[in-house]
């Protein structure tokens, strides 16, 4: 019983902030997308499609945390596979927050390969 109680009591004490304003969430998205990028999340599709250069997302974020879109602002890719691949693992991500109920907030995050 004791476990559960405790377990019980991590479980609400890893309460997933909401965030209200385009910069709190603009904030929070370059800290988790700098971070992602340290442990090694976007490893894989940079090495596949070997990305180099600068990439410009604008991302929606929704509910908690979800990505609803990403649009390329601009991309120094030679193939538009290459922005693709990125944007597929961009859309992937889940972020550690979340928005209003019914509200998209967008942030720009660049990427530097």
């Amino acid at each position: 019983m004791v476990a559960l109680v405790t377990l019980g009591f991590v479980f609400t004490a890893a309460k997933i902030p909401t965030l209200t304003d385009e910069a709190q969430v603009t904030a929070q998205v370059k800290k988790e997308l700098d971070q992602a990028i340290k442990d090694g999340y976007f490893d894989k599709v940079k090495k596949d499609f070997n990305l180099q250069g600068e990439f410009i997302f604008r991302i929606t974020v929704e509910k908690t945390g979800l990505i609803r879109n990403v649009y390329v602002v601009s991309s120094d890719a030679e193939d538009v596979k290459q922005t693709n691949a990125l944007k597929d693992q961009v859309t992937k991500f889940k972020f550690k927050f979340k928005v209003p109920k019914g509200k998209f907030i967008k942030a720009e995050y660049t990427f530097n390969f």
